[in-house]
């Protein structure tokens, strides 16, 4: 069974201090549908630490991700936060980003990685399909994602 967009894989949140805290609140999404272990969420915070994954658009947004093991299914969690959580961008880690669109990815199967982030970004880069994730209560968000996004 896919879980791309799976209901309950998309939630508001109010803030994050940092983008760790931001990447375990929207994991514990993927943790909650049986997609990833707590342990593939630390991952993803450490690799965060080492490799930002801030990307500037229309809508500043991250993509949080990691190969280490505990990605039990594929699926994608988005955490939209009414206030922007400060995250180095993945280009230029010196610079902080403003963002509000924090994905989280599960991918076990280590070959469709790359494909499948890059069809990530170019969803979550479409500055007005980003721009109605920020309004839309999280069922509406889901199911704009799940028309555009693998």
């Amino acid at each position: 069974m896919n879980l791309f967009w799976a209901p309950g894989l998309v939630a508001h949140f109010d803030a994050a201090t940092d983008p760790g805290e931001a990447i375990r609140m929207v994991g514990r999404l993927l943790v909650a549908a049986g997609a990833v272990t707590p342990e593939h969420v630390e991952a993803m915070v450490v690799r965060e630490a080492e490799h930002p994954t801030g990307l500037p658009a229309a809508v500043p947004f991250a993509l949080a991700h990691t190969d280490a093991p505990g990605a039990l299914r594929a699926a994608a969690a988005l955490g939209v936060f009414d206030q922007p959580v400060p995250f180095h961008r993945m280009d230029d880690p010196g610079q902080v980003l403003p963002v509000r669109l924090v994905a989280v990815l599960s991918l076990p199967e280590r070959d469709r990685q790359a494909e499948t982030l890059g069809g990530l970004i170019r969803t979550l880069a479409d500055g007005s399909l980003a721009a109605r994730l920020l309004e839309l209560s999280p069922v509406r968000a889901r199911r704009l994602l799940a028309t555009r996004a693998a």
